[in-house]
């Protein structure tokens, strides 16, 4: 069905006019919703079942890292996002599954980056402590307010802040994150001041 919506948007049929075009993009708008939706709760009943985590090996966070924040470029040029990699510890390896961890960080990078004001910033920096590597996603958004910091990894939870009304998601994203981090034995956690940004550090085994 998506590969029809985007037939019909790039005129491939013909020209279509201004309001029907609404209709469509309004209604591949409402199928991506639900799609992603429905990834989510793969991911979490495969998480649930201990399936999804299954693949891990040495592999160095920073490269992970460098290439989430290379695809997310683009997600920047609107509002001119900052986004960078900050001073980063030499040790960077983990014991790690590549794939869902590139998941745990696009997701934690894109939010930083919607969640953001104009003309701001994304910093990710890499430690290294005693038994773990940290990871710490931090921003110069609009931030959340210390009520529902508590509640953020929790499954369907979402603050309303500000303009955000705009900014469409499932409710699972941190709630998968911090799944995926629980299952490498490692954790996650969030903290945040209100009209100055938020900050995510995710602290994973050493290799």
């Amino acid at each position: 069905i998506q590969q029809y919506f985007e037939v019909i948007l790039a005129g491939m049929v013909g020209e279509v006019q201004e309001k029907p075009k609404e209709m469509i993009l309004r209604s591949r708008n409402r199928l991506e919703g639900l799609l992603n939706l429905i990834n989510d709760w793969l991911d979490v009943a495969r998480l649930d079942s201990g399936q999804i985590v299954d693949n891990i090996e040495p592999l160095s966070l920073k490269k992970v890292i460098k290439k989430i924040i290379e695809d997310m470029r683009p997600l920047t040029q609107d509002d001119n996002i900052s986004l960078e990699f900050g001073p980063s510890s030499e040790n960077d390896l983990v014991q790690g599954d590549e794939e869902t961890l590139e998941q745990v960080f696009s997701n934690l990078i894109t939010n930083a980056i919607r969640y953001n004001k104009p003309k701001g910033k994304v910093v990710i920096s890499i430690k290294e402590n005693k038994d773990f590597i940290s990871a710490e996603v931090k921003d110069t958004g609009i931030g959340i307010a210390k009520e529902h910091l508590p509640f953020i990894f929790d499954q369907f939870y979402r603050v309303k802040r500000g303009e955000d009304h705009k900014i469409k998601g499932t409710g699972l994203g941190l709630s998968i994150a911090k799944k995926i981090v629980d299952a490498h034995g490692g954790s996650i956690k969030a903290s945040s001041e209100l009209g100055k940004g938020s900050s995510f550090t995710v602290l994973l085994p050493k290799a």
